[in-house]
């Protein structure tokens, strides 16, 4: 009866607009119920009446106590932002397209408003934790409070305006193509910064940990601080002028197509080398552990360091040259097409070999039929 009565006085109000000629003035100062709660006209102009029936639904439900469909709230007033004061820790508000009536409570530690293309009447309370704003386009108007760790703007293309707090440790800019204005601050840890196609300017505080880059192609002006441990260099092609430091434990370097220039540190422990096609220059570190090798077609030059546990060469189709240490658990060759040469370790425990003919497996189950099963 009252989702009835709601649609009736909204059908009203809407008629009266469009066909009766009520003035534009007066008509967006009037007053009308959604739900149990009322609006102004002008919210709700870009709304259809499906949208309108939804929205009067879910007040509803908010009226009750019952918050299940909150991300897709569309409308907000004061009266309504006063029943969040009901919930604890994280509001998702992922259809509000602004800000304007909404009052945030003291209790908020994460939340998502990634709707929002601006911050025009944002207010954050020092409460938030985990931040997401991933639809503003500008951090025009955007005062961020001491207590935001983790902090998502990815569609932020500029860093104008910008001001992140010194709590901030997670931050993910992954639109940003320049580093021009932007002031990271000595908190944060992980940084992804994946549309940067330059370093140029870009001052990473010794405080990072974790790094992503996967916009860059050149190393050029690259300066990486001796705290990075997990390091994401997806789009470089060429070595040429990357300084490792020695903190780096895992790398990605897929789009590396030769090794020539490229120095590792002692400290990879995983390393992603996809696009290699040749182990020509490729000198591995004595530690490594993963070691993703999926484009290389031979095993010429390619010397493994007795650390090698975990080993994917799935473009290998042949194993010749190919000499497996003894500490290698998990080999996985899906495109090999003879067993020729290939002597497995002891050490093996998990075989992938996919394109291998079923004469070949044969031949490999006598020489491991511990592994039987997994050939």
């Amino acid at each position: 009866m009252n989702k009835q009565k709601t649609l009736i006085i909204l059908g009203i109000s809407l008629f009266l607009f469009i066909i009766v000629g009520v003035g534009t003035s007066n008509y967006l100062s009037k007053k009308v119920q959604v739900g149990p709660y009322y609006f102004s006209s002008e919210k709700l102009l870009e709304l259809n009446e499906e949208d309108l029936q939804k929205q009067a639904e879910i007040l509803i439900e908010i009226s009750r106590g019952d918050f299940d469909n909150l991300e897709f709230l569309k409308i907000i007033n004061p009266e309504v932002s006063k029943q969040f004061e009901k919930m604890e820790g994280g509001l998702d508000l992922n259809s509000l397209t602004s800000s304007e009536g909404l009052i945030l409570p003291e209790s908020v530690v994460g939340l998502i408003l990634n709707g929002l293309t601006s911050a025009k009447d944002l207010i954050l309370p020092e409460t938030v934790d985990f931040l997401y704003l991933n639809g503003l386009t500008s951090a025009k108007g955007l005062i961020l409070p001491e207590t935001v760790d983790f902090l998502f703007l990815n569609s932020l293309t500029s860093a104008e305006g910008l001001i992140l707090p010194e709590s901030v440790e997670n931050l993910f800019l992954n639109s940003l193509t320049s580093s021009e204005g932007l002031i990271l601050p000595e908190s944060v840890e992980n940084l992804s910064l994946n549309s940067l196609t330059s370093a140029e300017g870009l001052i990473l505080p010794e405080s990072v940990v974790g790094l992503i880059l996967n916009g860059l192609t050149s190393a050029k002006d690259l300066i990486l601080p001796e705290t990075v441990d997990f390091l994401y260099l997806e789009s470089l092609t060429s070595a040429e002028g990357l300084i490792l430091p020695e903190s780096v434990g895992r790398l990605d370097l897929n789009s590396l197509t030769s090794a020539k220039g490229l120095i590792l540190p002692e400290s990879v422990g995983r390393l992603d080398l996809n696009s290699l096609t040749s182990a020509k220059d490729l000198i591995l570190p004595e530690f490594v552990d993963w070691l993703y090798l999926n484009s290389l077609t031979s095993a010429k030059d390619l010397i493994l360091p007795e650390s090698v546990r975990y080993l994917y060469l799935n473009s290998l189709t042949s194993a010749k040259d190919l000499i497996l240490p003894e500490s290698v658990e998990e080999l996985y060759l899906d495109s090999l097409t003879s067993a020729e040469g290939l002597i497995l370790p002891e050490s093996v425990v998990t075989l992938k070999l996919d394109s291998l003919p079923e004469t070949e497996k044969q031949k490999l189950r006598e020489q491991r039929p511990d592994l039987a099963n997994q050939i």
